[in-house]
């Protein structure tokens, strides 16, 4: 399907849905230098680039366990040639501060605005933090957790208690 048309791509949606953690490089020349984004990447199917539009991200390797493509290096994502336009499968891509700054930057520009530290970001991830913990421990201490856990198949412990933290 050809989508809304803000992009030359095309797409044919699949049956298996694809999840997985990934870690990329913006290509973007609009600016001075890559940034590093992180999320999941998440689609049912696969979209196909015309010759002409250029990615916007880079996958690194060892990153990925698609079992399409099994952590090489590889192109994501589609933008317009002016770069106004981007198109990605990553989930998360504004979630870390430094990238999501340069992306408001080039707003900002546009908009005769003046171009804010990328400390603004990393203060409103912050907060965000902040306000995600607060939620937490209030659940935790207003809900009787082992019996949630138990459904969600884990019946001994929280998950944090099984998987590893990074």
């Amino acid at each position: 399907s050809k989508g809304f048309g803000l992009l030359d791509v095309e797409t044919e949606l699949l049956a298996h849905k694809s999840t997985v953690q990934v870690r990329a490089h913006s290509l973007s020349e609009f600016w001075d230098h890559e940034c590093l984004v992180e999320g999941y990447e998440i689609h049912m199917g696969t979209t196909t680039r015309a010759k002409m539009t250029p990615p916007c991200f880079r996958i690194l390797p060892n990153h990925s366990q698609s079992s399409l493509d099994p952590g090489d290096e590889r192109d994501e994502g589609a933008m317009r040639a002016n770069g106004l336009v981007w198109g990605t499968y990553i989930h998360g891509v504004f979630d870390r501060p430094e990238f999501r700054r340069v992306w408001l930057n080039r707003i900002r520009v546009r908009k005769n605005l003046q171009p804010l530290d990328v400390e603004t970001s990393k203060s409103v991830s912050k907060r965000l933090v902040h306000a995600i913990d607060r939620w937490a421990d209030h659940v935790e201490n207003h809900l009787t957790m082992k019996p949630i856990f138990s459904v969600i198949g884990f019946p001994n412990s929280p998950p944090s208690e099984n998987l590893p933290l990074d």
